[in-house]
């Protein structure tokens, strides 16, 4: 993974982004269920940044990785069911929360 940023079209505000590696390569339970069986591998809180974030985050094939993102405390969120793709191989997308505000705390609980 080499940039982040967490799309405009809720806020234009500072970022806050947090990339987790799920332990076990399992998905996060679904809500309410609630998990803290993850390592976090990036997090900036109240970024400035209006486009994208440098990072150098290394992801290898088979692992299970959450990015939670919000903009001022202001999420954004997609009709599901979305896809991407690395290296031109599909990745789903799935929608997850957190217990805590990304902008003050680190991850924790996630769902």
């Amino acid at each position: 993974m080499t940039a982040l940023r967490v799309p405009t079209d809720a806020s234009s505000g500072t970022q806050n982004i947090a990339v987790m590696r799920m332990t076990g390569a399992t998905p996060p339970p679904a809500f309410p269920a609630t998990t803290n069986a993850f390592t976090t591998l990036f997090l900036t809180q109240v970024n400035p940044a209006v486009g994208n974030i440098p990072v150098n985050i290394p992801i290898l094939a088979g692992e299970v990785i959450a990015i939670m993102g919000n903009r001022v405390n202001v999420n954004s969120y997609r009709a599901a069911p979305n896809t991407t793709t690395i290296a031109g191989f599909p990745v789903p997308l799935l929608r997850m929360g957190m217990q805590f505000p990304l902008a003050t705390g680190s991850s924790t609980i996630v769902e």
